[in-house]
């Protein structure tokens, strides 16, 4: 078995083995800021900003709707165009 593993790999296989268990552990050391969170920041922040554009749309459309009202109410209605309505 061992001579198949340096045939194939070229190192004897305790080397390939604590090279393997190296990669590992570095791999699960790269992975635990992601495990605890680091970086939600950034996407609170994005969230945050989300949110304070969608308030200020909300308010330009309630200034809007204000708007159109007011230009509807002081618009004459067709029957006073006519001169039909009565009073």
């Amino acid at each position: 078995m061992h001579q198949i593993i340096e045939m194939l790999f070229g190192i004897e296989p305790k080397f390939l083995l604590w090279g393997i268990i190296a990669l590992f552990t570095f791999g699960v050391i790269m992975l635990i800021p992601f495990l605890f969170g680091v970086g939600k920041e950034k996407e609170i922040a994005k969230e945050e900003t989300i949110l304070r554009k969608i308030d200020e749309l909300s308010k330009k459309i309630e200034k809007l709707e204000k708007e159109r009202k007011r230009e509807e109410e002081s618009k004459p209605s067709f029957e006073e165009l006519a001169g039909v309505k009565e009073e």
